[in-house]
């Protein structure tokens, strides 16, 4: 769901589905993300937790876990954004929507890093 949300959040700030409003992907998304990133997180303290000893000098949790950090960082700087407080009261600029635009595109970036580098810690 995190990822998920994020793509149909931010694609459309990226030049796909130019005229899908923001606004009303955000009612729907956002909520949703944030559920997903729980639920992620929590899942994956419990994987880490069970094999813990088997995880030490793994690269890709050196690469997870600050990218994670990073997307975390993305939206405490996003929320705060003017941009983003007023997506849903009114229509926003040129500017603000590349604004948006990029820190949607540095957000994907870091979730997808996260996610690759989950995927491949089992590999290790």
């Amino acid at each position: 769901p995190l990822f998920g949300s994020l793509r149909i959040l931010v694609l459309p700030r990226l030049g796909l589905w130019r005229r899908a409003p923001i606004a009303a992907l955000s009612r729907a998304t956002v909520p949703m993300a944030g559920a997903g990133f729980v639920v992620a997180a929590a899942s994956g303290t419990a994987l880490l937790a069970t094999n813990a000893t088997d995880y030490v000098g793994n690269p890709f949790l050196l690469i997870k876990f600050p990218a994670i950090a990073l997307g975390l960082a993305n939206v405490a700087v996003l929320s705060r954004l003017p941009a983003w407080r007023a997506h849903r009261e009114r229509e926003l600029t040129a500017h603000e929507h590349g604004r948006l635009a990029v820190m949607g595109g540095i957000s994907l970036a870091c979730w997808l890093t996260a996610v690759g580098a989950g995927r491949l810690i089992g590999y290790w």
